[in-house]
Parts: C-alpha cells; structure tokens; sequence
C-alpha cells in the first residue's frame, strides 16, 4: 500500500510539482534567463562527453512577472519578491526515500554469493550489445576475481539501480512503475543544456538503450530530488530545529553511504559518467553527516548548494551522455 502511495505521490509531483524542479530548464524570458555554460569532461577511453560548467546558476524558479513598463505599471506598486526557496513544503512521504528489499548478497559466510571470473563474466553473460545486466531478483551484485594469482575481487553491481548492500535487509533505490520511468526519462530530453536545445528527441538513445549506469542515475536523481526541495524550502524558513529536517538529512547520509553501489560502467562514455556520479554520492554522504546545521547555517548552506549544484551538473551531464550513440 504504501509503494502504491508513493507511485501515485511521485507521479502528481510530475504533474503538478516536479520532484525535479529544482533542476528543470526554464524557458527563458525575453530579455533574462541566461543559458547554463558546460563544463568539460574526458573519459579514460579517449571519449569525450561535453558538459555543463559547474558554475551553472541554482535553477529554482525564479520571478515569472512580465517585465514592468511605465504604462502598465503605476510607480507606486510594490515589486513582486521572489520565492524564498523550493515551490513546494515538505511532505512526509519523502521520509525516508522509498527502496525495494532485495535477496541478501551474502552467503552463511559473509561473502558474496555470486562470484566470477573477468573472462567467465563476459563470455558467459554479456549480451549482442556488449552489456550485463542481472535484475534485483536475480542476485545483481557479483565478485569478480581478477589478478594473475585470482586474488583481487572488485564487488560490482550489474543492475540499473543504486542498491545498498550494508543495510539489513539489502535494498535498492528502485522505480518499477512504467508510467514512472517514462516520465523520468522523458525529463531528461525536455531539458536539454543549452548546446542541445533543439535536438530532435529520435536523436537519444531510448530508455531500452541507455545503460545500466545512465538509468540508475535517472532514477536515483529522481527520487532524491524531494528531499534537495524540502530542505531547500525548510531552511529559508528557519526550520533547522524541526525533527523532519534531521530525518531528511539522514536520507542523504544513507544514499552516499560508501556501501551504496552504483550500476558498474560498461562504455568508454559510462566511465567518465561513473566518477562524476561517485563524487556527487560521496557529497550527498557529507551533506548528510553536517553537524549542528543550526549553529552554522551559513557554512551549511553553502554546502548544500554546491551538493545540489553538482547534482544539477550530473543531470547536463547525463543528456550529454544519451545523446551520443553506440557503435
């Protein structure tokens, strides 16, 4: 009943109040609104994916009045503020970010269950496209034993979902809803940075085509994105005593804990992709285990913009990413 609750919650902030908000593109007024820049990034495999600069400006909404002329507008009204902060109060169901309980990883042992070599994985697993991919029920998270002496283990994540496997049960940070995930997806094409705008939406890879990496990330940003609006709106109101503000910073302290694993980079495209993810996971961490956000409000929010701007990077970065095709 209460993943019913949440689906039908997520899908009204799509509708109504966008649960990516804080992050959506708006169309620019006549004379305003200027166009976020792109920062660059290179991948290991001599890729490049061009992306927006870090120096992008907060994307909450912003005064939406047409602009003021003599004859419209008497000299003596006052002009309309912008909002404080977020378009939206918090809302209890964000508490805490909806997961999926998944089978334990580990054996009687406390090892991982499934284990491979480098060679057995690809041969006999990876599919016509080059990709692996096993789905939460099919035990995803697989040691895979490489080194010339087979003593070096990598645990990695084959699944397009963050899945924390240091929480009792295992959970994964999931949207299994169809209508959910094309609302998502279809986000991330309606705004674009601007070096894409125009780009003819047949000219992204497709939900099905995007990788495991590409499609955790665009699930993960989107159930995250509640709590970056209600943080933001609870602190421009003074509300850092309130107990739902430490309950929301848990979340980020539990979304970018270290045993949270991303979906494993399977392209040259998905490399750069995966660092930029990890750094922006280990931000959410830190925000998350900020201490006395009341006492030091300034330097608090300091962090939390730059955390929520590198955010709103990744999401630049991402479009980059399904706009390039795959051999």
């Amino acid at each position: 009943m209460r993943k019913i609750l949440f689906i039908v919650f997520a899908c009204t902030l799509l509708a109504a109040c966008d649960p990516l908000a804080p992050w959506r593109k708006e169309e620019p007024a006549a004379e305003t609104a200027a166009a976020p820049e792109a920062e660059a990034a290179e991948t290991d495999a001599a890729e490049e994916i061009s992306t927006e600069s870090d120096e992008e400006e907060d994307s909450l909404p912003a005064d939406e009045s047409p602009e003021s002329t003599e004859e419209t507008v008497p000299e003596e009204e006052e002009e309309t503020p912008a909002p404080e902060a977020g378009d939206m109060p918090p809302v209890s169901e964000q508490i805490p970010v909806p997961t999926v309980q998944i089978a334990s990883p580990y054996d009687e042992k406390g090892n991982i269950k499934e284990k491979h070599t480098e060679k057995e994985i690809v041969e006999k697993y990876m599919d016509d496209k080059g990709r692996i991919f096993f789905g939460l029920d099919e035990n995803p998270i697989r040691s895979i034993i490489s080194g010339e002496k087979g003593n070096v283990q990598n645990i990695t994540n084959y699944s397009d979902a963050f899945i924390d496997i240091g929480s009792d049960p295992a959970v994964a940070y999931e949207i299994s809803d169809p209508a959910v995930i094309e609302s998502v997806y279809q986000f991330y094409l309606s705004n674009p940075p601007v070096e894409l705008e125009g780009k003819d939406p047949s000219e992204y890879r497709t939900w099905e085509e995007a990788t495991n990496l590409e499609r955790g990330i665009m699930k993960m940003i989107y159930l995250i994105a509640p709590v970056f609006q209600s943080v933001d709106y609870m602190a421009a109101n003074g509300q850092y005593d309130d107990e739902s503000f430490s309950l929301l910073l848990a979340e980020f302290e539990k979304a970018g804990a270290p045993m949270v694993l991303i979906p494993a980079p399977q392209t040259p495209i998905d490399l750069q992709l995966f660092e930029n993810m990890r750094q922006v996971n280990g931000m959410w961490g830190q925000l998350g285990k900020f201490e006395d956000p009341a006492g030091n409000q300034e330097e608090f929010m300091k962090q939390f913009l730059e955390t929520k701007q590198e955010t709103n990077n990744l999401i630049a970065r991402l479009n980059y990413a399904l706009s390039e095709k795959m051999e």
